[in-house]
Order: structure tokens, then C-alpha cells, then sequence
């Protein structure tokens, strides 16, 4: 009884493999970025080599949307019928699949707060808010 487990869970795997072990197409929607993502309204349609998964995939996305500000990719979700169904996953990306972007804000640091920092009188480390850096007077 064992054995036929564990042959049902390698042929399971391998048909996962054998889903991702040649080119395929998927269809990208939600995409937000530069303005060249704007202007093909946030869609694209990205050629996935064989073996390649969503941490390439999410590397194509970022490479032609660009940079969205203040704001880092998400999961991408799979639609079906045009609906968010769940998170996709690296045997969901097959021929044809359609995948929606999801972004989240990220502030950066806030504690740094505005017009601190830089290179200061005292070097490189910063010390841009002090009396010796010019914050008080602009000469000393």
C-alpha cells in the first residue's frame, strides 16, 4: 500500500514538471509601472522559457512595466472568466493562462523624515541636521 502512495506522488510530480518543461505563453493584466505600461494599459503577454516559473515571470513583469512608486509586486493571482480564483502557482502558468498583478504599499523608511541626511559637513555618513553642517546658517 505504500508503495502505490509513493508511486502516485512521483507520478503526480512528474506531470507538474513535465507542465512547466517547455515554452509557453501567459497573459499578464494589472500591470502598474512607467509609462510605457500605461500605455499598453497594463497588460502584456510574456513568452516563459522551459523550466521558468513565477519568480521569472515576476522578473519579466518588472522588467517591461517598470518601477511602481512607493509600492513592491505582490502574488499574482490567477483569473478565470475574467475573476481573481487564488494565488497562482508555478504548474498553473501553462499555455495561455492569465495572470493578475497585485501590488501593496510600501512606504520606505518613515522615520527618516523630509530634507535630513545627504552629505554633510562632517563627510559621507550624513549629518545633515546638525549646527556644523550648515543646517543653522548655511556657512559654519
Amino acid at each position: 500500500m505504500l508503495f502505490l502512495q509513493q508511486a502516485q506522488s512521483k507520478a503526480k510530480a512528474k506531470t507538474k514538471k513535465e507542465a512547466i518543461n517547455f515554452s509557453r505563453m501567459v497573459h499578464v493584466e494589472g500591470g502598474r509601472g512607467n509609462t510605457k505600461c500605461d500605455a499598453w494599459g497594463g497588460k502584456m503577454s510574456v513568452t516563459l522559457a522551459a523550466g521558468e516559473g513565477l519568480k521569472e515571470l515576476k522578473a519579466h513583469i518588472r522588467k517591461a512595466f517598470g518601477k511602481y512608486p512607493r509600492h513592491t509586486m505582490g502574488s499574482l493571482q490567477l483569473l478565470q472568466e475574467g475573476q481573481a480564483v487564488r494565488e497562482a502557482k508555478t504548474e498553473d502558468l501553462v499555455e495561455g493562462a492569465r495572470v493578475l498583478c497585485t501590488y501593496t504599499y510600501a512606504p520606505g523608511n518613515p522615520s527618516i523624515g523630509f530634507g535630513g541626511g545627504g552629505r554633510g559637513f562632517r563627510g559621507f555618513g550624513g549629518g545633515g541636521r546638525g549646527f556644523r553642517s550648515g543646517g543653522l546658517f548655511g556657512w559654519l
